[in-house]
């Protein structure tokens, strides 16, 4: 085969060459451009692993795309030949074997175009133009000028892109409060999901005692209220009444992957218009940007793996706009307790700090680390979830179907040890709240609530929440720490979540839109009101979704069941609701249907019922969605 016939090495090798050279050089582009949007004070130590990262992801991704089209080009040529009767099968020209390494960074461009929106007419910014220029290139080599100008426009390209972003890979500093610090300390919100009251030790009441010493000492110094109410035993719902003080009738949330109305302030919204620098950190994809949790943070840290941070770059970044997500969806509070006191300690100048941490580690499936994985025994024949309570209330759930819910169960029938690991995931969580407070400077203010409890072996409702409106369920933690604000107290009455965003403005020097945690504890409200439309994380093979609300007035919970079961208890009698009382219900009845209809009013003005598409896929990786 002459040289006329089929191209020589250099042709075949050089054009590969440009591919490597030029994916190195836009990787480099795409790294810094990583690092700047999430905030390299955030894993400092993580840096060259990122930026490494970014380089493998978007070389790779260029060579196997290239390979693949070379193959297929290749193997088209030669079998187009044999399709037409008569023709004899010749040598693939250079054109086809320079098309391949043009496809490989062409498409790597093209994601990049399309992450950074460049295509479509937005704002060319610094590392746009970068890529316009990999793109005015790639144009050169697709001309058949590589020859030509190919290497020239590398050298420049790499020289230009190393040289201006090469030093900003390096390993920065830990970053340190400058000498204009803000004027005061930070006001810290922590939220901890799937937190029973009875689980803290400074309340207790439960069957064991469970070591929470941090947050024990933080109710010591501060306010603790022992009976925090949630309006819906879900994340989502009862995070967006923490952080707007509205409640379900308001806001039209009862179930997990349901965006925030646009119209909705959240209390971070407003700090943010008052001058506030603003930081979250959540734990679980519950919470993440698509939800509108997180509007009013400058910073909203809801990226939980590697592949999810480089979902800021070019390749994952361009990939996520066409629909595809990494599905990493939850994140040891571990990680995420060390990025918030990193991007806090980054902070300098005059703002105030607004600072929302939430920990996710006390969900299902109960998987703390060692040692609080075995921390409680968990063998004693009477401990909750035996064989026997299980079975029973298992019997008792399928005689209750439909008006219950209930289903055919798929736990286990002896569930001691994973109730155990539950305990043990609280003292993690505990664990994790002292590193926290550690790390903020002295005299911060800090608000720590509860989103919902868990239902572990109560009213045959085994390690599960959502779908019940029982007190396991709905009764949450908070503590209220302001050493220059609060005296330190206990308060018994019974306070919704909703009071935590007044209290938030409150502490921030605004004007509180609504009654703050001390003013419902001061003056109780006549009527708390909470609601559930059945979703909760899997553990049933089949499950009749049934709406329920529960409203208490007073020592008096009445609990409606999808229209047809009423129950009625005596929490001070009773606050383990066990006996159901006939007696008296009528009106309690009544006005938990009112409250019904004012519920399915609001969902309905607020567009209720429908579901993200990347939370749909986040929940059915929890386990909310099947």
């Amino acid at each position: 085969m002459n040289r006329s016939e089929s191209p020589g090495w250099r042709q075949t090798a050089s054009p590969w060459a440009v591919l490597i050279v030029g994916a190195l050089a836009l990787g480099l582009v795409d790294a810094k451009a990583v690092l700047k949007q999430q905030g390299r004070s955030l894993f400092p130590e993580e840096a060259p692993e990122l930026a490494s990262a970014v380089l493998g992801v978007d070389l790779g991704l260029s060579l196997l795309l290239a390979g693949a089209a070379q193959a297929l080009l290749l193997g088209l040529w030669r079998v187009a030949p044999g399709l037409r009767r008569g023709a004899a099968a010749t040598p693939a020209p250079a054109w086809c074997w320079r098309l391949g390494p043009a496809v490989g960074l062409g498409a790597l461009v093209a994601l990049g175009l399309l992450r950074h929106d460049l295509a479509l007419g937005l704002e060319l910014t610094e590392e746009n133009g970068l890529l316009a220029l990999g793109g005015l290139w790639l144009a050169l080599v697709l001309l058949g000028c590589w020859r030509r100008y190919g290497v020239g426009w590398i050298l420049l390209f790499g020289l230009f892109s190393f040289g201006y972003h090469g030093s900003e890979l390096s390993t920065p500093s830990s970053p340190t409060r400058g000498e204009g610090a803000a004027p005061r300390p930070p006001l810290v919100l922590v939220t901890l999901d799937t937190f029973r009251a009875d689980h803290l030790g400074a309340i207790g009441g439960y069957w064991r005692e469970v070591r929470t010493p941090h947050l024990d000492a933080l109710a010591e110094e501060g306010l603790l209220f022992t009976e925090g109410v949630a309006p819906v035993p879900l994340t989502l719902p009862s995070h967006a009444a923490m952080l707007t003080g509205a409640g379900p009738l308001e806001t039209g949330l009862v179930r997990n992957g349901e965006p925030l109305s646009p119209d909705l302030a959240l209390v971070s919204e407003r700090l943010a218009g008052e001058g506030w620098t603003t930081g979250a950190f959540v734990s679980a994809a519950v919470l993440d940007g698509a939800t509108g949790i997180g509007r009013g943070f400058a910073h909203h840290d809801d990226r939980f793996g590697l592949g999810d941070r480089l979902a800021d770059g070019v390749v994952l970044g361009g990939l996520e706009q066409l629909g595809l997500r990494s599905g990493v969806v939850r994140r040891s509070g571990a990680l995420t307790v060390a990025r918030a006191l990193r991007w806090l300690e980054a902070q300098e100048g005059e703002a105030p700090v607004f600072l929302w941490v939430h920990l996710y580690d006390p969900h299902g499936p109960y998987d703390p680390p060692s040692p609080h994985d075995t921390a409680y025994a968990w063998d004693h024949p009477d401990a909750p979830g035996n064989p026997e309570e299980v079975e029973a209330g298992l019997r008792a759930t399928r005689r209750a179907a439909p008006q219950a819910g209930a289903g055919l169960s798929l736990v286990e029938r002896d569930l001691r040890e994973r109730i155990a690991r539950y305990a043990g995931g609280i003292t993690w969580t505990d664990e994790l709240v002292g590193r926290l407070l550690a790390g903020l400077p002295e005299g911060s203010e800090v608000l720590v609530a509860a989103d919902h409890g868990e239902s572990l072996a109560e009213h045959g409702y085994f390690t599960n929440h959502g779908a019940r409106l029982y007190q396991v369920s709905l009764r949450v933690p908070i503590i209220l720490a302001s050493p220059s604000r609060v005296a330190p107290g206990r308060v018994e009455e019974p306070v919704p979540l909703e009071g935590v965003a007044p209290t938030l403005a409150w502490l921030a020097g605004l004007a509180p839109a609504g009654p703050t945690l001390l003013e419902l504890a001061a003056e109780p409200p006549a009527e708390l009101a909470s609601f559930t439309e059945g979703q909760e994380a899997r553990s049933t093979l089949t499950h009749f979704r049934v709406d329920r609300v529960a409203v208490r007035q007073g020592q008096h919970k009445g609990i409606l069941s999808g229209g047809e079961l009423f129950e009625r208890y005596d929490l001070v009698a009773d606050p383990s609701e066990l006996v159901d009382l006939d007696a008296d219900r009528a009106d309690l009845e009544a006005r938990a249907r009112e409250l019904r209809e004012a519920l399915r009013e609001a969902r309905a003005d607020r567009g209720g019922g429908g579901l993200d598409p990347q939370q749909e896929r986040a929940l059915r990786a929890l386990g909310y969605v099947d």
